[in-house]
């Protein structure tokens, strides 16, 4: 159970992993994941900008914030994810398990 709520327009990183379920909330700012298990299990509404590294990232990703790509590993995103803020590739490997992984927006590689 418990959830996060990320607020405000600073940086906030997440390491290691957890097991919150709740689901995870970006308000405003920028939530830094150093790999896909450090955003627990539940959705993410994303309204700012969401950075992962690495891992498989089952979460389902919603809202108008975006999606970055950083470090050198491999990201897969599963699931149908509706977020509208487009997705950038800055280093590693991105990979779309499905059709609509990648949301509607557009994609910086």
């Amino acid at each position: 159970s418990g959830s996060l709520v990320k607020t405000g327009t600073g940086e906030l990183t997440l390491n290691g992993d957890n097991d919150y379920s709740g689901g995870t909330t970006i308000d405003d700012g920028v939530l830094i994941a150093d790999n896909a298990d450090s955003l627990g299990t539940g959705a993410v509404a994303n309204n700012g900008v969401l950075q992962v590294g690495e891992g498989e990232l089952k979460n389902t990703l919603s809202g108008t914030g975006s999606l970055v790509k950083i470090g050198t590993g491999e990201l897969t995103l599963n699931g149908d994810n509706d977020y509208s803020g487009g997705t950038t590739i800055t280093g590693g490997t991105l990979i779309a398990a499905s059709v609509n992984a990648l949301g509607s927006g557009d994609i910086d590689n």
